[in-house]
């Protein structure tokens, strides 16, 4: 298994397993090794399908290749938090994400 397996949508109606380089975490981010993801029944399966208008919001969005996969659970492996201020600031991290949809953190 690579080391950062990847889903991809090269094209429509095309899914590959690509590796790609891990990111390092910028100043207020965490890198969080996903464990479980879901892929979207809407938002990505449309993307998936290529099958939408063109000009409109979805052939704007759905570009190629995507990387579909906002639904994620992981464990925080680095951060660039201060400690002490860890829990509350991944709080406000994660509440910033206009795409996170819920979160559990242990501390």
């Amino acid at each position: 298994m690579p080391d950062n397996a990847t889903v991809v949508f090269p094209e429509p109606k095309t899914v590959r397993l690509e590796d790609r380089p891990v990111e390092a975490s910028g100043e207020g981010e965490l890198l969080v090794e996903t464990s479980r993801t879901v892929l979207s029944t809407g938002t990505e399966l449309t993307v998936l399908s290529g099958e939408y208008p063109g000009g409109s919001h979805w052939d704007e969005y759905g570009e190629y290749p995507f990387t579909p996969g906002y639904c994620n659970v992981g464990e925080v492996i680095t951060h660039r938090v201060p400690y002490a201020e860890a829990p509350e600031r991944y709080l406000e991290l994660l509440e910033d994400r206009s795409d996170a949809m819920g979160v559990v953190l242990e501390w």
